[in-house]
C-alpha cells in the first residue's frame, strides 16, 4: 500500500498540472539549454502545456526536428508527422532510434514531433492509460491545423502502440 501510495505521489509530482494552454490547444516553451544526441544535432526540446477534457492540464516535454529555417511558409507549408514513442521510452529516444524517418522527413517538407507521455510508470513514460495519447494527439492536430506553416493535409501519426 505504501509503494502505491508513493508512485502516486511521484505521478501527480511529475505530471503535475499545468497552465492551461490558449484556446485549448497546445503552447510550448523551448528549453534553450537542451543538448541534443549526437546523432540528431538539430533536435530541440520543448516544454509544452495542454489540456483535456477543460478540466486536466498536463505539462509534457516534446523534442522537434524541423527543415531548415524559412522553409515551412503560410504559402508553402510543411507536413508534420507526430512520432510516438513505446512503453518505457520517451519522445528523444523514440527519434534517436528512428533518426532514418528524419533524415527522410526533413528534405520532403516535414515537421517531426515526438511528445513524452506525461504519465510515468515504474518503467518509465507510458501512454497507458490510451486516453492520454489520444488527447494528445487530437489537441496536436488541432494546434497544428491552425498554423499556417503546417499543411492540414499533410499530418500524419507512427510510432509504438
Amino acid at each position: 500500500m505504501l509503494a502505491i501510495h508513493i508512485l502516486l505521489s511521484l505521478l501527480l509530482l511529475v505530471a503535475a498540472p499545468a497552465p492551461p494552454a490558449p484556446d485549448g490547444l497546445a503552447d510550448c516553451i523551448k528549453v534553450d539549454s537542451y543538448n541534443p544526441p549526437s546523432n540528431l544535432p538539430n533536435l530541440t526540446q520543448h516544454n509544452c502545456f495542454w489540456t483535456y477534457d477543460d478540466l486536466i492540464s498536463w505539462t509534457t516535454v516534446f523534442y522537434m526536428a524541423s527543415p531548415p529555417s524559412g522553409t515551412c511558409t503560410s504559402s508553402t507549408p510543411c507536413g508534420l508527422i507526430l512520432d510516438i514513442h513505446g512503453y518505457s521510452m520517451d519522445g528523444e529516444q523514440q527519434l534517436s532510434n528512428n533518426f532514418r524517418m528524419i533524415d527522410r522527413a526533413l528534405p520532403a517538407g516535414y515537421i517531426v514531433i515526438a511528445p513524452t507521455s506525461p504519465y510515468l510508470t515504474s518503467a518509465g513514460p507510458s501512454w497507458l492509460p490510451s486516453y492520454h495519447r489520444d488527447q494528445l494527439i487530437d489537441i496536436l492536430k488541432k494546434s497544428a491545423e491552425s498554423d499556417p506553416k503546417i499543411d492540414p493535409n499533410r499530418i500524419h501519426v507512427t510510432g509504438f502502440r
